[in-house]
């Protein structure tokens, strides 16, 4: 799910740009809003598994892959 997000903000923020340059207003901005939020969401969940984790080895993983997003 998460790069599915990343993918999607992606091609928003690439579709904002050329409405930009275009001097145009981007049709229903509140898109990349909901992604973002959705984005937080798992990135909130990631943490809490963070803490449940005993392993040193697999938080620091863990907190590197999320720290990335």
């Amino acid at each position: 799910m998460l790069f599915v997000l990343l993918k999607e903000r992606t091609r928003l923020h690439g579709e904002k740009s050329m409405y930009r340059a275009a001097q145009q207003r981007m049709p229903d901005p509140s898109r990349l809003t909901k992604v973002r939020k959705s984005m937080n969401r798992i990135k909130q969940v990631l943490s809490e598994r963070l803490k449940e984790h005993e392993d040193p080895t697999i938080r620091m993983e863990l907190k590197a892959f999320i720290d990335g997003m």
